[in-house]
This record gives C-alpha cells, structure tokens and sequence, in this order.
C-alpha cells in the first residue's frame, strides 16, 4: 500500500472451471438437483393457477 493511504488501480481476472460431478456421489447429486427443480416448477404452476 501507498505511504499516502491509497490503493494501487489494478485488477485480476481468474476463471475456474469447477467439476461437480466427478466422484461416485455424482449420480446422488444429479438426483437431488432433479427433485428440486421438480418441486419448484411444481410450486410455481401451483401458484400460477391460484392467481
């Protein structure tokens, strides 16, 4: 940092690439991200047809 208290102007830009389905629970996972995006198309059709 500066004597003077500031911040030098500079950026960093890093991308990632994450593996989520890599191991033997992948199918598990897989699962549980089915159910819930089921469940909340489910809720939001539900809540449509009430209004």
């Amino acid at each position: 940092m500066p004597s003077t208290g500031g911040i030098f102007p500079s950026y960093k830009i890093e991308n990632k690439q994450l593996f989520r389905y890599i191991n033997s629970s992948k199918y598990v996972l897989i699962g549980c991200e089915i159910i819930i995006v089921t469940f909340t198309i489910a809720f939001i059709f539900i809540e449509i047809v009430k209004v």
